[in-house]
């Protein structure tokens, strides 16, 4: 009769529901609920796993946060937050707003410096609201500008316009080779306004005199090597940075 009983109860074992998987949700609980020792030590283990996965692989700020938050002192949280701040910017650069790039520089105040001035000039740019671009124009061209030589790189141009109420002492803006979805797979500086070119090299007269509202001026670039999946027709022209005259120039 026992060894009825036992092969009845190892069959009802055997046919039971699996337990359900672990989840983000249920681990969460289980910690939140006081689980304690050794299986306190397993759980935080799963969900530290999961969230740090989840985390890399989505490249969500919520995801991100989601970690820093539930385990500051792991590990892999330094790794995490040094993403966190690129992940931040493209998030910033994608709203494309003057207030969503004034949160990047508020929330991240430990940020790279070069990325911190990257966002502060996206900022201003969008802040003042006065600066157009024009038509962004693509051709095979000359490198040493001459009408009869090979056309051995390519020169991307555009009209950029004085729209606003400020007369600008300092403009930059940055000639983007995108593909067909607007993927940006290059870039070159350009100085439509300033003392010195990308580099600090010379400039042309021109470009050194203020854009006074209204006012227009051409801008244009050359791209000797053509990036991978680039079409050498596609560019679109961002402005990065602004100043205006009476500011203090600011390096």
């Amino acid at each position: 009769m026992r060894a009825v009983l036992s092969l009845v109860l190892v069959a009802l074992v055997a046919c039971a529901d699996p337990p359900p998987p672990s989840t983000i949700e249920s681990l969460s609980a289980a910690l939140d609920a006081g689980a304690s020792g050794s299986e306190r030590v397993q759980l935080e283990i799963e969900l530290q796993k999961m969230l740090l996965d989840r985390a890399k692989a989505s490249h969500s700020l919520a995801d991100i946060d989601a970690f820093l938050t539930r385990f500051p002192k792991a590990s892999a949280a330094q790794d995490l937050r040094t993403s966190r701040v690129d992940v931040a910017f493209a998030a910033a650069e994608a709203q494309g707003t003057a207030a969503g790039w004034q949160a990047f520089l508020e929330e991240n105040k430990e940020a790279d410096a070069n990325l911190r001035r990257r966002a502060k000039g996206f900022a201003d740019v969008l802040a003042y609201g006065g600066v157009q671009v024009g038509e962004v124009k693509v051709e095979p061209w000359n490198l040493a500008d001459d009408p009869k030589g090979p056309k051995n790189c390519w020169k991307i141009s555009t009209t950029v316009t004085n729209a606003g109420d400020k007369s600008l002492n300092y403009l930059a803006v940055s000639m983007f080779q995108i593909d067909a979805a607007g993927k940006k797979l290059g870039s070159a500086p350009a100085i439509v306004v300033g003392q010195a070119a990308p580099g600090g090299l010379p400039i042309e007269e021109m470009y050194k005199k203020p854009l006074a509202p209204g006012k227009s001026r051409e801008v244009s670039t050359t791209i000797e090597a053509a990036p991978e999946g680039w079409d050498k027709t596609s560019a679109k022209v961002v402005a990065t940075a602004v100043r205006f005259e009476g500011d203090v120039d600011k390096k």
